[in-house]
């Protein structure tokens, strides 16, 4: 991590800040999932969970991703979840009411009417 900061900012950091430094991000990436091992760490991929799988496909989909884009963009990779992964917790996710998924034949389609119409109701409601 120490020559990764290094890389990444040459001459920025004096060697006792990158030392902490790496500790600390190696610590939180720990308790992430994205590291394993006491002595020597090991980039891993961590358990995903259905909501950060829900919470990313969200975010891509407000930022105007669609298809199999929000399965493949940005925020699934930040989520380290593995493809099968995404699949079923989309599933799993529509199934519960938080969005709509259909995926077949090549062709995928999210989108979060239920949720959207659920608190335009609420919002509605507030208001009158």
């Amino acid at each position: 991590m120490e020559e990764h900061l290094e890389y990444g900012f040459p001459g920025r950091f004096s060697e006792a800040m990158k030392k902490s430094l790496a500790q600390n991000v190696n610590t939180t990436w720990s308790a992430s999932g994205h590291l394993e091992g006491r002595s020597v760490k090991l980039r891993r991929f961590p358990n995903g969970h259905m909501l950060s799988t829900v919470y990313g496909v969200m975010a891509g989909y407000l930022l105007g991703q669609r298809g199999d884009e929000l399965l493949s963009g940005v925020f699934m990779r930040l989520a380290s979840v593995e493809h099968a992964q995404v699949l079923s917790h989309l599933s799993s996710a529509s199934a519960a009411g938080w969005l709509r998924f259909r995926h077949g034949g090549g062709i995928t389609e999210i989108d979060f009417d239920p949720v959207f119409a659920r608190h335009k109701e609420e919002l509605q409601n507030v208001q009158s």
